[in-house]
């Protein structure tokens, strides 16, 4: 039976492992194909360890790891391999060499999942130099996600790891941005060994600071500075800028004399915000 098993399950994906994990993946298929259970269990259980299962793979080690442990009687490790497995490749089918009650706990498994939405992670930029993750999917325990930065030449600048939660708000430190405008940024959501399960990029684009603002020959216009998605910053700098600088002085000039109070602008620390105060320079 567990034969006939092997045959089902290795035509469920298309196996293939790289060379970073395809021994142990390797020992524990030849073992599954023996119907060494403690042995291909253990043999999965390594593979999983070695942090650098994805898609196929992955789908493999989680669903022959699920129906090993019910082989054993393992119900809590079954059901968290299953759980996984389905919640990666939700149109697998029950192995019918299982008997009616492990096809059954099978299905249960299967109809929880298929109520919540697919197992996914997205993310987009937000305002501050920030990025907003959000993870989808069912409820999985120890599931992170790793975010990593990097410029136009695929350099990394920067990474991090955070639990999953269903939104997270990440703030990139300077260092993440260098002197580069945009950033090319990959969120993956890891499994609890550190498999990637799901990935998504965006491109992340930097608010102008203070001086990137007067190199565009542009001014401060609110309470936020203008994000470079709609002040380009340029190579070189154009010659009004001291022009408008100069007419600006001459009118705040004039009307303190006249004892009109004036707003004036006193630039934040914070290189992307601009806070106006009322009163008097």
């Amino acid at each position: 039976m567990i034969r006939g098993l092997v045959a089902l399950l290795s035509g469920a994906c298309l196996w293939a492992a790289s060379p970073a994990q395809a021994q142990p993946l390797a020992q524990a298929d030849a073992a599954f194909e023996r119907a060494e259970i403690v042995e291909a269990a253990a043999g999965y259980q390594a593979a999983l360890e070695t942090g650098e299962l994805r898609g196929d793979e992955l789908v493999r080690a989680y669903l022959r790891s699920g129906v090993l442990a019910m082989w054993t009687g393992d119900d809590d490790a079954a059901q968290r391999n299953l759980r996984i497995a389905l919640s990666l490749h939700p149109d697998l089918a029950p192995p019918p060499e299982l008997s009616p009650a492990q096809q059954r706990a099978l299905r249960v498994i299967r109809a929880e999942i298929a109520e919540r939405p697919p197992l996914g992670v997205e993310v987009e930029p937000a305002e501050g130099e920030r990025a907003v993750v959000r993870v989808t999917g069912p409820a999985l325990s120890g599931l992170r996600v790793r975010a990593v930065a990097r410029d136009d030449t695929g350099t990394e600048t920067h990474r991090q790891i955070v639990g999953a939660d269903p939104r997270i708000e990440l703030a990139l430190p300077a260092v993440a941005w260098g002197n580069a405008v945009r950033t090319q940024l990959e969120v993956e959501l890891l499994d609890p060994y550190g498999n990637t399960m799901r990935s998504a990029r965006a491109t992340l684009r930097r608010v102008a600071s203070p001086a990137e603002v007067a190199q565009a020959g542009g001014a401060p216009t609110g309470a936020t500075g203008p994000s470079l998605t709609e002040v380009e910053a340029s190579e070189g700098g154009g010659d009004d800028g001291p022009v408008i600088a100069l007419v600006t002085t001459l009118i705040a000039l004039a009307l303190a004399g006249a004892g009109v109070a004036i707003g004036y602008a006193v630039w934040d620390a914070q290189p992307w915000q601009v806070n106006f105060v009322a009163g008097s320079p």
